[in-house]
């Protein structure tokens, strides 16, 4: 039995990340072709918004499997430890979010694939949010006691703009290669930086506020494993700032004279997925 709950959470570490990964790319592409590829459609064309509208499909796709298969786990980890029956561990707040969440990435999934980016706005963008609150709903903070409030409201902004930032930037190199023309390119670029600081700002925030009620004071943050585990998320964040840094001088040069090659902002967005990547999964 203790090998079979060992196994159990080694497979939920891999699934979680996976969901992160999954939700933060849904919910980022369809940000990307609400907030920068429909307004710019006539400058960068329609082949950056149906490519857009494809890759939040397909990420919705593996939301709904990733969140299932989490679920399935949970559940099988509930009824085979605590002897709870089946339909007891699928009403569980956990598992009731993420059914939730399943069904809004699911009908997300569908909306994109039917009607791609010709798909009005307002059910999108719902869809999302609802995916946001149902995965804020499974976070340390829904098991709280004291300070529910700021904390849930904290996990949700932190959610949104790491999907708004790192979650857009897959859509973003997508809409790179695509285009052509600097004209494009530059407009793409502004737009995305404009984004970004929101999704930074919102990410900041957020991590201020959990930081103060999940650390509290210096001695915890230097002096127990989840001040260390911040340590680290921090020093990322950083690195994450430095090369989005990068990339606003790049997109500044790219207003100055739009012949500019962007192979750097590529690379610089790549790297930043990379990083991001990493500090998600701490």
């Amino acid at each position: 039995m203790e090998l079979l709950i060992d196994l159990f959470g080694y497979l939920s570490i891999i699934v979680h990340g996976l969901t992160i990964l999954a939700q933060s790319m849904a919910i980022g592409g369809v940000l990307f072709l609400v907030l920068l590829a429909r307004p710019l459609l006539r400058t960068v064309g329609t082949g950056v918004s149906r490519r857009t509208a494809r890759l939040a499909a397909w990420s919705a796709v593996g939301l709904t499997t990733a969140e299932a298969a989490t679920v399935t786990l949970q559940a099988a980890v509930l009824v085979g430890t605590v002897d709870l029956g089946i339909f007891t561990a699928l009403t569980s707040h956990a598992a009731l979010a993420g059914l939730v969440k399943i069904v809004a990435s699911g009908l997300l999934a569908v909306l994109l694939f039917r009607r791609g980016h010709d798909n009005p706005a307002a059910p999108l963008v719902a869809l999302c949010v609802v995916i946001l609150l149902a995965a804020t709903l499974t976070t340390h903070a829904a098991a709280r006691l004291d300070d529910r409030g700021p904390l849930l409201a904290a996990a949700f902004l932190h959610q949104a703009g790491a999907a708004i930032w790192i979650g857009g930037i897959p859509s973003f190199i997508a809409a790179l290669a695509w285009v052509d023309d600097g004209v494009a390119f530059r407009a793409i670029g502004s737009r995305f930086s404009r984004m970004s600081m929101a999704g930074v700002a919102c990410i900041l925030a957020s991590g201020i506020v959990m930081s103060v009620f999940y650390i509290g004071d210096w001695a915890g943050f230097y002096g127990t494993a989840y001040g260390v585990m911040v340590g680290a998320k921090i020093g990322l964040f950083l690195m994450l700032l430095a090369l989005g840094g990068l990339n606003f001088l790049s997109v500044e040069r790219l207003r100055a004279n739009p012949a500019t090659s962007v192979n750097r902002l590529r690379r610089c967005a790549e790297a930043e997925t990379r990083y991001a990547e990493s500090e998600r999964r701490l």
